[in-house]
C-alpha cells in the first residue's frame, strides 16, 4: 500500500514572524539614520549661517575702522538692542566724520543682532531664520585701533556633547544647558574667527 505525502507549500507562522521582525529592525535602523542625518544637516546649516554672520561683522568693522572700540565688548542676541538706531542706508550716516562713524557702528550692531535672531524670516511674530538661541560676542583692544579682533557666535545644537571650549561666549546665558543643569553648556555650539584690522586702512 502506497502512502501519499503532500509537499508543504507556503510559509509557516514562525517564518512569517521572523521575517516581520527582521524587516521591523531594518526599518527602525533606517528611521534612526534619517533622524541622525537630519540633525547633522541642521547643525551644518547653522554652522554655515554662523560663519557668514561672523564674516559679515568683520567686514562691517573694517569699513568703519575709525571707531572699532564701539564694537568691542558687545554681547548680542535675543533682542538686546530694543530701539532701532538711525538708518544708515540714508545720507545722515555716510557724510564722514566721527559722528557718522558712531551712527554707523550703532546701526551695524543693531542689524547684526537682527540677523543673528533671524528677524528677516518670520511666521507671524516668530522669527524662523537666523540661529537657534544665538549669542554674538565681539572682543579685541578695548581702545580700538589696530589689532586682533575676535568674532564669536554661539548657538544651541540639537545634541548634547562634552563642550570643553575655552571661549566663554554664551557661557552664563543658560541657553545651552542640559535639563536645566547649571552652566554645563552641553548644547552650545560656536565658531570663533580672529582677524587683524588696521586702523589706518592700509592693512586688512
Amino acid at each position: 500500500m502506497k502512502t501519499l505525502t503532500r509537499k508543504q507549500k507556503g510559509f509557516s507562522l514562525i517564518e512569517v514572524l521572523i521575517a516581520v521582525t527582521i524587516l521591523s529592525i531594518g526599518l527602525l535602523a533606517i528611521a534612526g539614520l534619517q533622524v541622525s542625518s537630519k540633525q547633522a544637516v541642521y547643525d551644518s546649516v547653522q554652522r554655515t549661517v554662523a560663519t557668514q554672520l561672523a564674516q559679515d561683522m568683520i567686514e562691517r568693522m573694517r569699513a568703519n575702522r575709525g571707531v572699532l572700540d564701539l564694537y568691542v565688548g558687545q554681547t548680542l542676541g535675543g533682542g538686546t538692542i530694543s530701539t532701532a538706531p538711525t538708518d544708515c542706508s540714508s545720507v545722515s550716516c555716510s557724510d564722514g566724520g566721527g559722528i557718522a562713524g558712531t551712527k554707523i557702528a550703532s546701526y551695524d550692531l543693531w542689524q547684526w543682532e537682527r540677523a543673528l535672531d533671524g528677524f528677516s524670516e518670520r511666521v507671524g511674530s516668530t522669527n524662523t531664520g537666523g540661529l537657534q538661541s544665538p549669542t554674538g560676542c565681539i572682543t579685541g583692544p578695548t581702545t580700538g585701533g589696530s589689532g586682533i579682533y575676535r568674532i564669536t557666535i554661539a548657538w544651541r545644537g540639537v545634541q548634547s556633547i562634552d563642550n570643553s571650549s575655552l571661549d566663554s561666549c554664551g557661557n552664563s546665558s543658560d541657553l545651552y544647558n542640559e535639563d536645566n543643569n547649571a552652566d554645563d553648556n552641553k548644547f552650545r555650539r560656536l565658531i570663533s574667527i580672529d582677524t587683524y584690522i588696521s586702523e589706518t586702512g592700509t592693512g586688512t
